[in-house]
């Protein structure tokens, strides 16, 4: 395979003018160039539209959706389809890249034509508390080891930060986002746990990809509703898993009852 193939790289965005600016300059800094940016824009009334001609840079084109939608589901399926690329990497528009994301991630995925999907470790900033920093660390520790595949870990967590990851084009076109309201919110997990569940992906260890942490996102974290929304998406996925997945699975279900966690 050609070691320097396209990268479409989808970022959703709404109204984070300031942010996705950030986000764009991380992205431009990459050391590995041959890449196109994919900005959807979910109906911003922002300057975005000028913010992305100030880069004057023709691999970054911004598209309009014509319709409201309920979640990023939809906008990242839209950005799929716009691509052009043999490998697909997603962005939200707060995060942020660490120079040789991209590099590192070519690096690995081309070298096992067997692996589908490469992601990294993340680091989290912004608005922590003391619990998510302790989440943060566990989850960082744990992806650290090579070994443990990522199908066996998101039966218990997420392990797997969208923008983080970068996928084959072939495996997105046979899957996409589910975009009912079901799973507004863990639509990366449903899409995960399909493609992990069969097919080759790892963690990179080292930490490449930078996760901005906003209030909203502090009460997910703590939030009831949406974790029994997550454990709701692991029983669907419970006859699909294999046995020890399903052991897995069962312990977190547990987990929950005894520690609502």
């Amino acid at each position: 395979m050609n070691q320097s193939p396209l990268v479409s790289i989808i970022i959703p965005t709404y109204n984070r003018c300031t942010y996705l600016k950030e986000t764009l300059y991380s992205i431009f800094s990459q050391t590995y160039s041959n890449f196109e940016i994919i900005v959807v824009s979910d109906n911003s009334s922002d300057e975005t539209k000028n913010m992305i001609k100030g880069f004057n840079d023709i691999r970054c084109k911004l598209y309009f959706l014509n319709v409201k939608s309920n979640g990023p589901a939809l906008v990242r399926n839209f950005g799929i389809k716009m691509a052009k690329g043999s490998f697909i990497a997603f962005c939200d528009d707060d995060d942020l890249w660490a120079p040789d994301k991209l590099s590192t991630q070519i690096r690995k995925i081309t070298s096992d034509d067997k692996l589908v999907m490469v992601a990294t470790n993340v680091k989290y900033f912004g608005d922590l508390n003391s619990q998510f920093i302790l989440f943060s660390k566990i989850k960082s520790f744990i992806n650290t080891f090579p070994f443990i595949s990522p199908k066996y870990l998101l039966p218990f967590y997420n392990c797997l930060v969208i923008s983080s990851t970068l996928i084959r084009k072939a495996v997105m076109d046979n899957y996409y986002f589910n975009e009912t309201n079901d799973y507004q919110g863990h639509e990366d997990l449903d899409l995960w746990l399909k493609i992990c569940s069969t097919q080759k992906a790892l963690i990179i260890k080292e930490k490449l990809t930078f996760y901005r942490v906003h209030p909203n996102q502090l009460s997910n974290f703590t939030n009831l509703s949406y974790k029994k929304q997550s454990l709701k998406m692991l029983t669907q996925h419970f006859s699909s898993l294999n046995a020890l997945q399903k052991f897995i699975c069962t312990i977190r279900l547990i987990f929950y009852k005894l520690f609502k966690y």
